[in-house]
């Protein structure tokens, strides 16, 4: 099975499409199927949804439709979903490569092989071609699959193509969740900035004032404007439109009522929770590693240089105390895997998945609920300051407030105030 012939593969026109905000989630998604199904060689339909995983790790985790392309799509993702254990699910759905066949991850051993048999009984299928447009860590994404009467092979230097599109149909979908969120922002983007065509700033706000992000950002809006040019056709073409620029905007097109055309910069970070030792840039190098994707695929999706990667998985592996990026992604798979088990680096309690954190009986302010959460983990007052970039006694007279609030007197009491109350 060949995934694309050549001629019908418009990665230029897919990143188009990714990024358009203007028409609805439905008419999107069509606009979408569209322009992937011709592309992907298939003897079963290909089916186009939006999914939500819900559910605890490993207990009652479970994954739905949410919005789709024909009722045909609707059917088909309903029974696969239904079909699905739901210790599958997250390997399936959240951690799966973006690009990859159903027998290439049991290949890699990302999930059970009994998977191919319970997709057999579900759909028909010997195997199926998948197209993950997910955020690691993220409980909702896109997926595109082309179910087959056989095997599939696809060739790596495809696997790699599609990868790339992937990447920018993800970052314009938590582009669209966040505008549907808060539309207001949608034209005058807090911390952002608004350029022409060509790279010439016209407005910018907070961060994207800096020399630095406005240098990046007109080098990246020239770049998409060369890649819709005369080098649309090539097969290159989409390498510089990178879905991200230094892993914090999107660039996204915006028309005046004259026609004018103008690229809104959006602050489009994705934003990892856990592990907790990392830092913000480390934890979406992290969950990539875990992914499988190589640190130049990981600079493209996150629009920073193969070098800045290197060095943020150098300062990873420091953190978690490994001698090799193979040791770091296996202790990082380990936590995927196994998300109810506990590591911790120099004391905190170290999650890639974690349960809801419980809610403090009483109401505290945004810093003292972060410190509350952090003091159930058993961090101390120094590594709650080192955290979160406070001094210790700053940190102590936050505690003392929550003793206050909830009648404690000690971490002890707190811990069995909590375990009174039930919570988990």
């Amino acid at each position: 099975m060949a995934p694309h012939s050549k001629p019908a593969f418009d990665a230029i026109s897919m990143a188009e499409c990714a990024y358009d905000l203007h028409s609805s989630k439905v008419e999107w998604l069509q606009r979408m199927h569209g322009i992937l199904a011709p592309a992907i060689e298939h003897d079963r339909g290909v089916f186009l949804a939006e999914l939500e995983v819900t559910g605890t790790p490993h207990e009652d985790w479970a994954a739905r439709p949410k919005a789709w392309v024909g009722q045909a799509s609707r059917e088909y993702f309903a029974r696969v979903c239904a079909s699905l254990r739901p210790e599958l699910v997250a390997p399936l759905l959240v951690y799966a490569p973006s690009v990859d066949t159903l027998r290439g991850v049991v290949k890699q051993k990302m999930v059970d092989p009994s998977v191919i048999e319970e997709a057999d009984q579900a759909t028909g299928a010997a195997d199926i071609f998948t197209l993950m447009a997910w955020t690691p860590g993220q409980t909702r994404g896109l997926a595109a699959v082309a179910p087959s009467s056989k095997p599939c092979t696809i060739p790596l230097a495809t696997i790699k193509r599609w990868k790339l599109v992937m990447s920018h149909f993800a970052a314009g979908y938590r582009l669209r969740c966040a505008l549907e969120a808060e539309p207001n922002l949608a034209e005058a983007p807090p911390d952002g900035a608004v350029l022409d065509p060509r790279g010439k700033v016209l407005h910018a706000s907070g961060d994207a004032t800096k020399r630095s992000a406005l240098a990046a950002l007109s080098t990246a809006a020239r770049a998409i404007d060369r890649a819709r040019g005369r080098a649309r056709k090539r097969a290159e073409a989409l390498e510089g439109w990178t879905p991200l620029v230094t892993g914090r905007w999107s660039l996204v097109d915006r028309f005046d009522r004259d026609g004018r055309r103008f690229v809104v910069a959006h602050v489009n970070a994705d934003h990892q929770l856990d592990p907790r030792a990392l830092s913000p840039r480390e934890r979406r190098v992290a969950s990539r590693l875990v992914r499988g994707d190589s640190q130049k695929v990981i600079a493209y999706e996150l629009g920073v240089s193969p070098s800045t990667v290197g060095n943020h998985v150098a300062n990873i592996g420091r953190k978690l105390g490994t001698s090799s990026q193979w040791e770091t992604t296996s202790l990082l798979t380990t936590l995927l895997q196994h998300p109810d088990k506990q590591l911790s680096v120099e004391g905190v309690e170290l999650r890639v998945w974690t349960k809801p954190s419980p809610r403090p009986p009483v109401k505290l302010t945004e810093s003292e609920a972060e410190v509350y959460q952090a003091l159930l983990a058993g961090a101390s007052n120094t590594q709650i300051a080192r955290k979160r970039g406070t001094s210790p006694r700053t940190v102590a007279h936050q505690v003392g407030a929550i003793f206050s609030k909830l009648g404690v007197s000690s971490r002890q009491e707190l811990l069995a105030a909590r375990e009174r109350r039930g919570e988990a």
